[in-house]
């Protein structure tokens, strides 16, 4: 099964390197020219489905790439939405928080945002061949991990990547 996932584009707390989570913070960029590559990228793999966050950032770049890619809907998965970053949201991204954020009873717990993760790709596994997905950062990360997908570990904001499971 391939994917593209999609990370939303830029925010306030992305470019202040902040834990943004599921706080629900609008786009600061909404010109298509920002995810150009990633409209090339979903074009030349020809989906034919969408499957988005319901955070608004996820939204809103649903909103931008749409024109570009042939696609006039998408369904919304709370399966996706972002980890839950309790008392961190809005704080600094830096070693010591996340160490910390990882302990704290406040934070969704890795293994629970792990098996929502799984539970995700279960459930939409057998939908389409050609799915794009538009998500999170922690998200696409935790995926490539849980799964031993061979992609790079990080994605930025506006960037499009192939997910290829075995």
């Amino acid at each position: 099964m391939k994917y593209i996932y999609l990370r939303h584009g830029l925010t306030s707390f992305s470019v202040e390197n902040k834990f943004m989570g599921r706080a629900n913070l609008p786009l600061l960029n909404l010109e298509p020219e920002t995810f150009k590559k990633a409209i090339q990228c979903i074009n030349d793999y020809s989906v034919d489905t969408v499957l988005c966050s319901p955070l608004l950032r996820a939204k809103q770049t649903f909103d931008i790439v749409r024109p570009h890619i042939n696609l006039n809907k998408c369904t919304e998965s709370n399966l996706l939405i972002e980890r839950d970053f309790g008392l961190f949201e809005g704080k600094k991204k830096n070693e010591r928080n996340r160490a910390l954020l990882e302990v704290d009873k406040s934070v969704e717990s890795i293994n629970l945002f792990r098996s929502r993760i799984a539970s995700f790709f279960e459930l939409h596994e057998k939908e389409t061949n050609r799915c794009l997905i538009i998500g999170h950062s922690a998200f696409y990360r935790e995926a490539t991990k849980l799964f031993n997908l061979k992609n790079k570990s990080s994605i930025n904001c506006c960037e499009a990547v192939i997910l290829e499971f075995p």
